[in-house]
């Protein structure tokens, strides 16, 4: 079951280590949504993300503002070694009904071969500072509950389940 998890963005940031040796971080662009589309893909399962094809219309459809308007700049990818290791993208607020009035994480994803090296968190917090700077005090995310790696990192940044 997805839930809504809220945190505020200085806390993210303040418990955002600084990027790991070896990666560099940019915003993304549309000509990245090939890359983007392939490596969400490994990192979530063909099973779980469908085809190529599907990824691709989802990461053309976030760019086209499907879930709100992106916001670029707080929508960081990690390099490293010349490939991507994973990616945040952000939305100044979510479209949806019901959703919390504040900056959000739509996607998180780090390739399978990069994980565990503080990638993610760095990703983040990326996004975070981004956030923090346009004096935005707090950001969410959806994450499916079963997902315990993910909860956990989340609450370790500082998030917290929306009631």
């Amino acid at each position: 079951m997805n839930v809504y998890y809220l945190a505020d963005v200085c806390s993210v940031v303040d418990r955002s280590p600084a990027v790991p040796a070896g990666v560099i971080i940019r915003p993304i662009r549309e000509a990245d949504i090939p890359l983007l589309a392939q490596t969400f893909r490994r990192a979530y399962g063909p099973a779980a993300a469908g085809t190529l094809s599907d990824v691709v219309a989802e990461m053309t459809a976030a760019f086209g503002g499907a879930w709100g308007a992106l916001w670029p700049r707080a929508s960081p990818a990690a390099w490293r070694g010349g490939q991507l290791a994973g990616a945040v993208q952000a939305v100044r607020r979510p479209s949806w009904e019901g959703a919390p009035d504040c900056p959000w994480l739509i996607d998180v994803f780090t390739d399978p071969s990069h994980r565990r090296a503080g990638i993610a968190r760095s990703l983040i917090g990326a996004a975070c500072r981004v956030m923090s700077a346009a004096g935005e005090p707090r950001v969410g995310l959806t994450v499916d509950e079963a997902n315990v790696a993910a909860v956990t990192l989340y609450k370790s940044l500082g998030f917290a389940e929306s009631v």
